[in-house]
């Protein structure tokens, strides 16, 4: 493909991961699953795609290093269990579920 094209493909997939990361951590678990699940399915997204792209924004962001280092830890488990046979929407849950905890642990003592 020329540059331009590829410097679109580049900007649609930054904007869809942000996106994605907007949902993780912004929206409800059923908001987050779905919304994850739509953009996986209208760009045609492998589960595993996904998740390495979320590690990556991951490390771009400041969190207390216990909820960082768990989070991390995680998405390297969920990306192993995504290279066997596996159920991606049970994975996704699991994406959705791993991403609440280190919300939860980020959130300010009441």
């Amino acid at each position: 493909p020329s540059l331009p094209l590829l410097s679109l493909l580049s900007l649609s997939l930054w904007l869809q991961v942000k996106q994605i990361m907007h949902l993780l951590f912004n929206d409800s678990f059923e908001d987050a699953y779905s919304g994850v699940l739509d953009i996986q399915t209208s760009c045609g997204v492998a589960l595993i795609d996904v998740v390495r792209a979320v590690h990556a924004e991951v490390l771009t962001y400041n969190m207390p290093p216990m909820v960082f280092a768990k989070l991390l830890e995680d998405l390297a488990d969920l990306e192993y269990r995504l290279t066997t046979a596996t159920a991606e929407k049970i994975q996704l849950g699991s994406l959705v579920a791993m991403v609440w905890a280190a919300r939860s642990g980020m959130s300010p003592a009441k």
